[in-house]
């Protein structure tokens, strides 16, 4: 959707604008002397902004189709005003490339990694807000067109599919269409306001819109609204404004309901499934564009549907429609000619036609109640002389519609398919024990089920534990969710031990393995990425008897990585090759360790020269193993420990590859308790849980703005005869959000470090 930039004077103030389209009626009002004047439709053709190109020899250059200039946005209430022109200054020095065949879009900002063109384009969308050209501040104006003197040409229209035989909807439908819309306004727990729109459902009444109009796309986040008012029959003498209480937000699928604390008399809409939507269907989408700044009345713009996009299951997970939504339609109904709902307007790509709306079986799945996440408590409990693992299942059911919750559970090898989802019992194949199944204890109010399966035994190192979560909701069917794969550890017996560092010269192996699985959401379309590092490497250690410390250096045996967007495989440069296959092989990590086992230094150095290229990529790898070892490190009491007893020390925060351009080093204080001993490979070790909270505000790079908040839990597993972590686990759980002067990034996700040191 390209515009044209229309440049004028104030004849009064001399003040200079710039429009993106020609005003309305063919006059203009001055913003700042409130001189109203006239002026003609003709437009200057829109200035493309220049790009420069940054010193990036690790990206492939690949030319970049216009289509890949275009930003995508989400939400939901910009405003529509008259801009001031400035003259043109220098752009941010960054350069945009394709990678992977032209599907993803980034920004090469340096040759430092792999993920440098994803954070390049994370830190250009933050630091967009540097000074523009007149004409890229005249391309924020709303995108809607004002009306043209000259009807636009269309060589194939669509042919007329409305009822009435012209493409327009039928006067009862459009009536209840209208009825059944709804302006949402909310203001935000931080004292910001924001608008969308929503609609009435007709099995349940209550009002349907999308998570991030009422500010909680994102999973993590406890701060609900302070207030969400919804306008009926909004712009119309009957305009009613009525407080609306928030009833449930699902966030994986971008939905919220709403509920009204007394229902009015108002049409309602039906939602039905789009599976059978035609590509090149005729469609409406409804809502507020712009919330009230363009139109108080509700719009209705007629679209075609462009694509449905399914999951790996083949239902239908995003409903592509060509263009109609702008800013302020998310959370309203996207209906066929007959006013039935199949979809909820929620994102799109600005300056193009590419939308999206949710489908209706998202809606549906909602209302009727479904699992929204599993926890498994790794460890097992002994009881009368057999084991039990609890289980924990929480739904979103806001009718109380889900009738039933089981798990089955079976012992298999760790390395055989995942049971996909399935409302038939699925076939195991190869199992190490039979399927068994228990039913769950269901609390509905609470939204929240229970279970101890039972285990004879604990799986062998070669296998695992496999659960798949049974569930009955509205719709009356029994579904099976995927199956999952956990480990089991044994209990722990609440028994003393002596926690003291103890180094040992010599060489030992250590395995390191993080996982990096991220959500990054603003105003682009949400992408997630998956970045896996495992890596072998020797553990040299040299005593320093003076201090009761040690050195100790790691070198890099074998390395392995891989990272992708939206689960698909992100494309790696040459450079990027060369430097994990054949020059890591160089890297080492020198640790200074003082008497305690706390890390007191660590250094990224080279056992021989590599190139430069490569240093760029591997300096940073080595920084996030680095801190991946820092923050399994026990700093050990030096005394008998009880159970229970606890200790506090300061370690730094890993930061995965994707947040090294954008986040400084952040020291944190852990918390450790000693929970008792239990078996490892056959010999007893010391238990150590750790756990961190993490609420900070910090002055990112960049000059940008971060908050910081979540978690970091984990365990160590102590030799009590060394001294030395045999075993560590952690899990940073976090949500970043970074802000520039007028853009906002959030970044959400978790880190999973796993260690092992020896055979």
């Amino acid at each position: 959707m390209s515009a044209n930039i229309l440049r004028l004077t104030c004849p009064k103030c001399d003040t200079a604008l710039s429009l993106k389209t020609a005003p309305a009626g063919g006059r203009c009002k001055c913003p700042k002397c409130g001189t109203t004047f006239a002026t003609d439709a003709a437009a200057l053709p829109e200035a493309k902004p220049a790009l420069t190109k940054a010193a990036s020899p690790a990206l492939q250059k690949t030319p970049m189709p216009k289509a890949a200039l275009t930003r995508p946005v989400k939400d939901d209430s910009d405003a529509v005003s008259v801009l001031p022109a400035e003259p043109a200054k220098k752009g941010n020095g960054l350069l945009l490339l394709l990678l992977g065949g032209g599907s993803v879009l980034v920004a090469g900002f340096f040759a430092l990694m792999l993920l440098g063109g994803i954070i390049g384009l994370l830190v250009w969308k933050l630091n967009k807000s540097s000074p523009d050209t007149s004409d890229q501040q005249a391309a924020k104006v709303a995108d809607s067109p004002a009306p043209s003197k000259e009807a636009p040409k269309d060589p194939q229209p669509n042919p007329p599919l409305g009822n009435p035989g012209d493409g327009s909807l039928a006067a009862d439908v459009l009536q209840r269409t209208q009825q059944a819309t709804l302006l949402i306004k909310v203001q935000m727990d931080n004292g910001q306001e924001g608008s969308g729109s929503g609609f009435f459902e007709e099995s349940s009444g209550l009002i349907v819109t999308n998570a991030h109009v009422v500010g909680l796309l994102d999973p993590a986040s406890k701060a609900k609204p302070r207030r969400i008012d919804v306008v009926l029959n909004s712009g119309t003498p009957n305009a009613t404004t009525l407080p609306a209480k928030l009833i449930v937000v699902d966030s994986t699928s971008d939905l919220a309901l709403l509920e009204v604390p007394t229902a009015p008399a108002q049409a309602k809409l039906k939602v039905t499934p789009a599976k059978d939507l035609k590509v090149t269907q005729r469609v409406y989408v409804c809502g507020f564009p712009l919330g009230e700044q363009a139109n108080k009345n509700l719009t209705i713009n007629p679209t075609n549907v462009s694509s449905l996009h399914r999951g790996n299951d083949g239902i239908v997970n995003k409903v592509q429609v060509n263009g109609g939504m702008d800013h302020g339609n998310s959370g309203g109904p996207v209906i066929d000619p007959q006013g039935n709902v199949v979809g909820v307007s929620f994102s799109g790509f600005e300056n193009t036609s590419l939308k999206f709306a949710i489908p209706g079986e998202s809606v549906h799945a909602l209302l009727q109640g479904r699992v929204s996440g599993i926890s498994v408590n790794n460890e097992a409990v002994s009881r009368t002389g057999r084991l039990y693992l609890p289980v924990t299942v929480t739904t979103l059911d806001p009718r109380q519609r889900i009738t039933r919750i089981a798990f089955d559970y079976w012992v298999a090898p760790s390395n055989q398919p995942a049971p996909p989802p399935s409302d038939q019992q699925p076939n195991l194949g190869n199992t190490t024990s039979p399927r068994r199944t228990v039913e769950a204890d269901y609390d509905p109010v609470q939204q929240v089920a229970r279970a101890e399966l039972v285990l004879d035994m604990l799986p062998d190192s070669n296998n695992r534990l496999w659960i798949q979560t049974v569930a009955t909701n509205g719709s009356g069917k029994t579904a099976w969710l995927s199956g999952i794969a956990y480990e089991v550890d044994p209990p722990v017996d609440a028994k003393p031990a002596t926690l003291k560092a103890q180094f040992r010269q010599g060489t030992v192996p250590v395995h390191l393995t993080t996982t990096a699985r991220f959500k990054v959401t603003g105003d682009d379309e949400p992408f997630s990425l998956l970045q896996n590092l495992d890596t072998d490497l020797n553990e040299q250690t040299k005593m320093l008897p003076p201090t009761g410390g040690a050195q100790m250096q790691l070198t890099v045996r074998k390395f392995a990585t891989g990272i992708s967007k939206n689960n698909q495989q992100v494309a790696t440069t040459p450079e990027w090759q060369k430097a994990t296959s054949q020059d890591i092989g160089q890297l080492a990590l020198d640790h200074d360790a003082d008497d305690k086992g706390n890390l007191k230094t660590k250094r990224v150095t080279f056992v021989k020269q590599v190139p430069v290229e490569s240093r760029l990529y591997l300096e940073p790898l080595g920084k996030q193993l680095n801190q991946s070892f820092d923050i399994v490190a026990l700093p050990q009491p030096g005394n008998l420990m009880q159970p229970g007893q606890t200790w506090q020390a300061k370690r730094e925060l890993p930061t995965p590859l994707l947040l090294d351009d954008i986040l400084n080093s952040v020291p944190i204080d852990m918390n450790y308790t000693f929970r008792g001993v239990r078996q490892h490979k056959g010999r007893s070790v010391a238990v150590v849980d750790l756990r961190a909270t993490l609420k900070e505000n910090i002055r990112g790079r960049r000059g940008l703005t971060i908050t910081l908040t979540g978690q970091v839990t984990g365990t160590v597993l102590v030799d009590p005869d060394t001294g030395v972590v045999v075993q560590a686990k952690a899990l940073t759980d976090t949500t970043l959000v970074a802000r520039s002067r007028s853009d906002t990034v959030q970044i959400t996700g978790t880190l999973d470090i796993r260690l092992q040191r020896g055979n």
